[in-house]
């Protein structure tokens, strides 16, 4: 494993990092991003380099992991110059990335929601059925799953849905990633399909004002 202490922005040179001091992981070379809720913020100067610039000097890697506070579509652009990675995920807040990766040259896409690590979308197994099924029950906004909620609690659902974090022997803690590529337990999508499931899984998840993020997997 290489480390490198640098900061990914479109240039070489160094750039105002912006720490949050409540949330470190919410830090961003953005300071809107940072300073969301009102949190407070202190500027520091970090070295930085561009991705493609990177992937000349250490090679391209087998899977791409972007998660860098809404600079993510910098990153994405890069392998412009690079080629694509064989697997790519990036965390999906704006439908506009979705045109971005998709002019990378890649077509299958996955979905998996970071709170419960549930897929979204086709299951495919046992676990991606069990997988599917606690996400309906924490988020469909049907009488008896409502109740359910009421009566079991939505901490308690979540906390059922745990065996999720577990795959090929590893667990993955709150904060990770989980796994990727074809060990996600759902089926790959076309661009479509898979913009039909976020669209319709963001309104149900974000009607109960619970946190959400999704991260999109994509492999050429």
């Amino acid at each position: 494993m290489t480390v490198l202490n640098l900061a990914i922005s479109d240039r070489p040179g160094e750039i105002d990092f912006w720490v949050n001091t409540v949330v470190s992981e919410w830090s961003s070379l953005i300071r809107s991003v940072s300073e969301r809720a009102g949190h407070p913020v202190e500027r520091i100067v970090v070295p930085t380099d561009s991705l493609d610039t990177v992937v000349r000097r250490h090679g391209l890697p087998h899977y791409l992991k972007i998660d860098i506070e809404h600079a993510d579509v910098m990153c994405v652009q890069a392998l412009g110059k690079t080629g694509p990675t064989p697997f790519l995920s990036v965390e999906f807040t704006d439908e506009s990335l979705m045109g971005e990766i998709a002019a990378q040259g890649y077509r299958r896409f996955k979905l998996v929601e970071q709170v419960s690590h549930l897929p979204v979308g086709r299951s495919r197994g046992w676990e991606g059925l069990s997988g599917t099924m606690g996400r309906v029950a924490l988020t469909d906004r049907g009488a008896v799953f409502r109740a359910l909620r009421k009566v079991v609690g939505f901490n308690r659902i979540l906390s059922m849905t745990r065996p999720s974090r577990k795959s090929a022997g590893l667990v993955f803690p709150d904060g990770a990633s989980g796994t990727f590529g074809d060990d996600i337990p759902s089926e790959w999508m076309d661009r479509e399909e898979t913009m039909e499931h976020w669209r319709r899984h963001t309104a149900e998840w974000t009607r109960h004002g619970r946190d959400f993020w999704c991260d999109l997997h994509a492999a050429v």
